[in-house]
Parts: structure tokens; C-alpha cells; sequence
């Protein structure tokens, strides 16, 4: 018998860490998960629809994949921008990810929406994105800034950058074919 995990273990396994939890480990919310999974939408599809520009931004690179994770797949595309030269560049990043009804694939956007924390060096705080659930995440020493979308409880957008108001990284959520992301199946 497996226990689910406790939020700082979550935490700790996805957000600190980085690595990927098996699936069974990590109790599925109804909102975002309906079934054991289904097929991802192709990662072709899913880099077609990354921007090739926003505002001031050039995508520098985008790459799409497919990952295992537990007993299916999933699918992602990620998009490097950069922004000026020499020591005033910046550099931001986009993922589209089709958690395909997965549970794992959602445990880091469920665990940053059910934070509420607000200290000295961390902001977690909500955002509407039309009806769907953002969640915008701001460290403060180093300023980094994310953001994290979940579009019609499939689609999960990340969008992170350094040295950036939080204000800014919208452009990028606002520059996708939001509707066509809704959309996929």
C-alpha cells in the first residue's frame, strides 16, 4: 500500500528537487485528472504553437519531447527568449505541457495552488487567466518570477525569468493561442 505524499514531501520531490514522482505516489486531484491518462497531444502541435516573438523577446530555441511518466507519456514544448545584449540581456523561459489526465504531471501547479506563503524572500499568489487557475510564484533574493497556468485542466503553461516584474511575464501567457491550447485533445 502506498501513502500519498505529504505536501512538503511533494514540495521537496517536485519543487526543490526537480525530479519526477511516480504517479501512484501522488493522491490525483479530480480537476485535473479524469481518467488513469490518455494520449498527449503530439509535441510537434504543441511547438507550433509557441510565439516567435513576444514584445521585445526572440525565441532563441524550442524544443519539443515526450516524457514517461509512470504508466503513459506526456508531452512538452520549451522555448527559450532572450531580451538585449551584453549585461543588460534576459533570458525567459516557456513550457507547454500536456499533462495528458496524468496526476504526476500536475503535482507541481497543485502544490504551488494550495501554498499560501508570503515572507520575506517568497510570494505565492493567485492570478486569473480568463476562468483558468494561475498560480505566480516570486523569490526575492535573487528576483525570479514564475508563473503557472493550468488551461482547461490539461494544459500546464510555465513561464520563468529573472530580474523581471511579475506584471511582465503575462506578455508571454497572453502572446499563446490560449483558445487553441483549450482546445486540444
Amino acid at each position: 500500500m502506498r501513502v500519498p505524499l505529504s505536501i512538503s514531501a511533494l514540495l521537496s520531490c517536485v519543487l526543490v528537487l526537480g525530479l519526477a514522482c511516480d504517479e501512484d505516489a501522488v493522491a490525483p486531484n479530480a480537476s485535473t485528472t479524469s481518467d488513469a491518462g490518455v494520449e498527449p497531444v503530439a509535441k510537434e502541435r504543441l511547438t507550433s504553437l509557441v510565439p516567435r516573438e513576444v514584445d521585445a523577446w526572440k525565441l532563441q530555441s524550442v524544443v519539443g519531447d515526450v516524457h514517461a511518466l509512470g504508466r503513459g507519456t506526456i508531452s512538452s514544448a520549451t522555448a527559450v527568449y532572450t531580451r538585449g545584449s551584453g549585461d543588460t540581456a534576459r533570458k525567459a523561459s516557456l513550457a507547454i505541457v500536456d499533462g495528458a489526465h496524468r496526476a504526476a504531471a500536475y503535482a507541481n501547479f497543485e502544490t504551488a495552488w494550495a501554498t499560501k506563503l508570503e515572507n520575506a524572500s517568497l510570494v505565492y499568489s493567485h492570478v486569473s487567466i480568463g476562468a483558468d487557475r494561475a498560480v505566480q510564484i516570486v523569490t526575492r533574493h535573487p528576483v525570479t518570477v514564475q508563473l503557472h497556468v493550468l488551461l482547461a485542466n490539461r494544459i500546464v503553461l510555465q513561464v520563468d525569468a529573472e530580474k523581471l516584474a511579475p506584471d511582465e511575464l503575462l506578455a508571454f501567457v497572453n502572446a499563446l493561442p490560449l483558445d487553441a491550447l483549450r482546445a486540444l485533445k
